[in-house]
């Protein structure tokens, strides 16, 4: 190959990584929630900010008693209160990794 089919190569696999990451995945994790998460209601614990972005955090209970705790990806508005329920939607066979807030299913994928 040619160097400049190299460098036509590199600059096709170099962002493939990232694409899949921040544009595939999180699209895949809404639509399999949405079809097969099963809603529960969690109790948000804190808030924290990091350089002007705000995360939640919520604990809740699967039916078979596994206590989780889900950290919300950082958004650019705060939202739950200490102390409040909120509704969460979770995979019951991977409840620990694939959970979101159904405020976060619903919102618009244009918003973000």
């Amino acid at each position: 190959m040619s160097g400049l089919m190299w460098v036509a190569v590199v600059c096709v696999l170099v962002p493939l990584p990232f694409l899949i990451w921040f544009g595939v995945y999180p699209l895949w994790l809404r639509q399999h929630l949405k079809r097969a998460g099963v809603p529960v209601t969690g109790k948000c614990r804190t808030i924290s900010t990091s350089e002007g972005r705000y995360s939640t955090s919520f604990e809740f209970v699967t039916p078979s008693g596994r206590h989780v705790i889900y950290r919300s990806p950082l958004s650019g508005g705060s939202w739950g209160e200490p102390g409040r329920e909120a509704v969460l939607v979770y995979d019951p066979r991977h409840p620990h990794r694939f959970v979101r807030s159904r405020r976060e299913l619903n919102a618009s994928v244009l918003s973000r």
